[in-house]
């Protein structure tokens, strides 16, 4: 079922329609804290729906237009007022008149290309909804919102080389971390091996860490401000202890368990999310000694659909 807009006069219902055997997601969307979970899509799909406006009381509604628009925005969370719209298409669903009782309309938006996959960070939101906008006269305008989610699956790349990551201090280090591939889907496992040529460094502890690095841009008049996230999604502990010259460590993450997307290079000059592998070793004098790689990460595969039962499906009133 879908959740209602309360307005005074009239209520607005948006579903969508094939969809017994689409994935969803959970997501809380807008400033509600509510889990709500979404229908997933993918590129080149249909996105079918019906939509009911109820006017109640046995009142009248007069209206000039109601159209129906299928749209992709990228929104700020520090400039929630301007979203960038990147794909839109809106139907007239009828023109000029006055609405009682129930009221039916149907959208079909074919084969749409969706290609940017949803995404919900902290310093911005990509997001895909279906728009009922009711246009009353020129100051008065309802709209309401109905949210779906993106996934898209890409091809295994070509070619996968190794990543080979050496930690080098004049001749008192000398460290070789050796990773069988630089790309990954995300229920994927990192294999490699942590190799110890010179260790004259008395170290206490070794770890690997997988860190989300989300960078957005926003043009303020003349100036463009750039802001970087990193979040520390996952830590490993490759060694708890001394490790000696010739010691050789085997490393086996696996990533099914992690809350990740794909790698997003860059998506319509607003935002970029890379994944790195951040190597810490820290010595006895809590001296530390970084080195950071990139991983690639693609999505092979949809979630596996789960039977749900779905209380309510996001709307957005305006």
């Amino acid at each position: 079922m879908s959740m209602f807009s309360s307005k005074p006069f009239h209520q607005i219902e948006t579903s969508f329609t094939n969809v017994e055997n689409r994935q969803t997601i959970n997501q809380t969307i807008g400033e509600s804290k509510e889990i709500t979970p979404l229908f997933i899509y993918s590129s080149g799909d249909n996105i079918t729906g019906e939509v009911k406006i109820k006017i109640k009381n046995s009142k009248k509604l007069e209206y000039r237009n109601i159209s129906i628009a299928f749209i992709g925005q990228i929104e700020l969370t520090y400039d929630p007022g301007n979203p960038t719209i990147f794909i839109t298409e809106k139907v007239l669903v009828a023109k000029g008149g006055v609405l009682t009782g129930t009221n039916n309309y149907s959208f079909n938006f074919q084969r749409k290309r969706m290609r940017y996959e949803s995404y919900k960070g902290t310093n911005v939101n990509l997001r895909y909804f279906v728009r009922v906008i009711i246009d009353r006269n020129i100051s008065t305008t309802y709209s309401q919102d109905k949210d779906f989610w993106v996934m898209n699956v890409m091809k295994p790349p070509l070619e996968n080389p190794p990543i080979n990551i050496k930690v080098g201090l004049k001749s008192d280090l000398n460290i070789d971390i050796t990773l069988e591939q630089s790309q990954f889907h995300l229920t994927d496992v990192i294999k490699g091996i942590v190799n110890y040529y010179i260790v004259k460094i008395q170290f206490k502890s070794m770890g690997l860490s997988i860190i989300k690095r989300e960078i957005t841009k926003s043009n303020s008049g003349m100036n463009q401000n750039i802001f970087t996230e990193n979040e520390t999604i996952a830590k490993f502990e490759i060694m708890d202890g001394a490790p000696v010259q010739g010691d050789k460590i085997p490393i086996r993450f696996f990533l099914r368990s992690l809350n990740l997307t794909p790698t997003f290079p860059q998506i319509n000059n607003i935002f970029s999310v890379r994944y790195f592998l951040n190597l810490v070793l820290v010595d006895k004098k809590e001296k530390r000694y970084f080195r950071e790689t990139e991983l690639v990460l693609y999505r092979n595969a949809l979630p596996e659909k789960k039977p749900i039962l779905i209380k309510k499906e996001l709307s957005s009133d305006k």
